[in-house]
């Protein structure tokens, strides 16, 4: 890492909970995905966000509370970034 990443980064652990997960959400929605498959048109995800809604309503997918996810999502930043 480059001492300017370095640096975003201390500061960025000095964030709130809250901020911090805000901040993690923008940086990987900056992203592309590398995977062609994975790059979508607006549309697209519209579509899947409508398909996932309703196999969850009909019983098909079952949910995870936030603060298990939020959990998650904490584990790999810390992996990604040790």
């Amino acid at each position: 890492m480059s001492p300017t990443t370095q640096k975003l980064l201390k500061d960025a652990l000095q964030l709130s909970e809250s901020e911090r997960v805000s901040l993690a959400a923008e940086l990987l929605g900056s992203l592309e995905p590398d995977i062609p498959s994975q790059q979508r048109t607006e549309k697209e995800w519209l579509t899947e966000v409508e398909r996932r809604a309703r196999a969850y309503r009909d019983g098909q997918l079952t949910a995870k509370p936030a603060a298990e996810v939020f959990r998650e999502i904490r584990r790999k930043l810390n992996k990604l970034l040790s």
